[in-house]
């Protein structure tokens, strides 16, 4: 039986880019050359089901996830990798003009595969082709399983959002109402969060990455607090600490 979507054969301006960087060795080269053999069978609605049909191509989001996880990036990392890596390209038979996923693309993909047990099933089916096939020897010496895998990327996913969120806050916060942040910021503060845009760190083990959330949970919850008690209301109305609440 055929996957639940065509695979496209792969794009001549990816072809031509890719062949002209990287080696035929490259992982996501040899994927993207046995893609219709390690999708067939696999019955995961594997296009990009938020995105409106496009001569551009839809990814599989079941290997964007693998992707994802062998490299331990973020949802926003992964989504940006569909649009400017040549070698994801290539793996996902898109065009070279593909401009990314939907950035809730990965997090419904996630979810649907945990609420549906019959999903789950396609999925750990897909990973060990994966596997067999040799292109698991990066997933850090363990043996890939669904759960597993969905825990660290929605581990990861949730750092990722809090730092930058939390950065996001403190920068707008140093700019607009520095004195009073001067004066409720813990001395923590300023190790954890560099006033310097940077990616927060993701390649940590799990467990400390969700130690981290949670501390970053607590100075957000501190936070939160310490502004409808500065007697400021423009603090308030900053964009960036809106976004904080939300989060």
């Amino acid at each position: 039986m055929p996957s639940d979507d065509p695979i496209p054969p792969i794009p001549a301006d990816t072809a031509r880019s890719a062949k002209a960087v990287y080696s035929r060795s490259n992982l996501y080269l040899s994927i993207g050359d046995r893609l219709a053999e390690l999708l067939a069978d696999i019955h995961l609605n594997n296009s990009l089901h938020r995105e409106a049909p496009s001569r551009l191509g839809k990814p599989s989001l079941a290997l964007v996830t693998f992707f994802q996880y062998l490299e331990k990036l973020s949802d926003r990392q992964a989504v940006e990798a569909t649009s400017t890596r040549i070698d994801w390209k290539y793996a996902l038979h898109l065009s070279m003009h593909y401009p990314g996923l939907n950035p809730g693309a990965l997090c419904d993909f996630r979810q649907s595969l945990l609420r549906l047990p019959e999903k789950q099933g396609e999925f750990q089916r897909f990973l060990e082709r994966l596997e067999e096939g040799g292109y698991a020897r990066e997933a850090q010496g363990q043996p890939l399983e669904t759960l597993r895998v969905l825990d660290e990327l929605c581990i990861r996913t949730r750092l990722d959002i809090v730092m930058s969120a939390m950065r996001h806050v403190l920068q707008a916060l140093a700019t607009h109402h520095p004195e009073w942040l001067r004066r409720i910021s813990p001395p923590r503060w300023y190790s954890r969060y560099e006033m310097a845009e940077r990616q927060p760190n993701l390649t940590q083990s799990v467990e400390q990455q969700r130690l981290l959330a949670e501390a970053i949970g607590a100075d957000i919850a501190f936070l939160l607090q310490a502004i409808p008690r500065a007697e400021q209301p423009k603090l308030a109305s900053l964009k960036e600490v809106q976004e904080l609440e939300q989060v």
